[in-house]
């Protein structure tokens, strides 16, 4: 990234960390509260897989939407928090990778079950068979249930199970093959909005 762009973007990362300050969930590891700064500098890191001043300039804007979802984690936690139910992630990647993923959200505290790859017997998503073991192993009522995904089309086995289905609306023409489908209850553009209005609705 070209110096200017960097600058710019550090400048913008400060000030999410300014605003974010005092609102990440508690820690064990971090006592005395999280760093917000290291924590949205982290988590572009991640994401892009690179340091900020080592992203492409053309990712620039990608990166300024990616900071804002960050600043908007701590509502986030808490429409998740307001749901009622229990809350579960159903991944084709590890526990270790989901539980790292969920940590740089600050969304941890409100799951504390993880169905991964392992638990899946290595057969991923869309096959139906992970679905039929994630719903024995944790007595999930599905007509009670509600599933969401980015990749629109591992929605289709929950929807035939009878669960409610919820598309996180994405532009990756990976995660977007089949988001026409009949199978597709909701599509959510802004996670945020769409649990509270939820949790309004429900009271």
């Amino acid at each position: 990234m070209n110096k200017e762009n960097a600058s710019k973007l550090w400048k913008i990362i400060q000030e999410a960390g300014d605003y974010l300050l005092g609102q990440l969930p508690d820690h064990p590891n971090h006592p005395k509260g999280r760093n917000p700064y290291a924590h949205v500098a982290i988590c572009v890191k991640s994401k892009f897989n690179a340091s900020y001043k080592d992203i492409p300039d053309e990712q620039f804007d990608e990166v300024m939407k990616f900071i804002e979802f960050l600043k908007e984690n701590p509502k986030l936690n808490q429409q998740i928090k307001n749901l009622p139910g229990e809350k579960i992630i159903f991944t084709n990647g590890s526990k270790k990778h989901a539980k790292r993923v969920i940590e740089r959200l600050g969304i941890e505290n409100n799951f504390e079950k993880i169905f991964d790859i392992v638990d899946s017997d290595f057969i991923p998503k869309p096959e139906v068979e992970p679905y039929q073991k994630l719903v024995k192993k944790f007595n999930i009522e599905c007509e009670k249930s509600i599933f969401f995904e980015d990749i629109a089309r591992n929605l289709e086995p929950a929807y035939n199970m009878s669960m409610k289905t919820a598309w996180i609306e994405s532009n990756d023409p990976y995660c977007k093959k089949g988001f026409d489908g009949n199978h597709i209850n909701y599509t959510v553009k802004n996670l945020t909005d769409f649990l509270k209005q939820t949790n309004e609705s429900i009271g």
